[in-house]
Formats: C-alpha cells, structure tokens, sequence
C-alpha cells in the first residue's frame, strides 16, 4: 500500500455526509461564492469545508453550511 500525500483527498465510494433541508450529496467542491460572507468578505467558519471525502451537499436556496444545516436570508437594498 502507498502512502497518500498530505494534499491527496481520499473520495469515498458513498455519500458520507447526510444531507440537509432538501439538499442533494454530490461529488466534487461545495461553492459558497453566492451564499453570505462575514463583514469582511471572507467565508465564515463553516464554510471553509467544501467537501468530506470528496462530496459535498449542493444546497437549496436558503441553506449553506457542508451539511446545508445553516439558514440563511439575502436581504434586498430595502431591507438595510
């Protein structure tokens, strides 16, 4: 057996994650660009995660987080 290299994912054969809200377990990277960001536009801390053993949720609208288990609202300029 060859050791895997430190930046080497692993991807599972399975879904290991139980997603969401309705969401969809998919392979590949989650891409948080068009959910909510801290106020210094960096990703918040549950979502530097994009992916547990190669799969990701694909989240509904509304829901972000690896497991699509965080809420969220986008407010329109009238809200603010």
């Amino acid at each position: 057996m060859v050791p895997l290299a430190a930046a080497e994912t692993v991807v599972a054969d399975k879904c290991p994650i139980e997603c969401l809200n309705g969401a969809v377990c998919k392979k590949g990277d989650a891409d948080y660009s068009l959910h909510p960001t801290a106020d210094n536009g960096s990703a918040f801390p549950f979502q530097e995660d994009t992916n547990r053993e190669g799969w990701f949720c694909d989240c509904p609208a509304g829901w972000t987080g690896i497991r699509c288990g965080r809420e969220y609202a986008v407010c329109d300029d009238q809200d603010t």
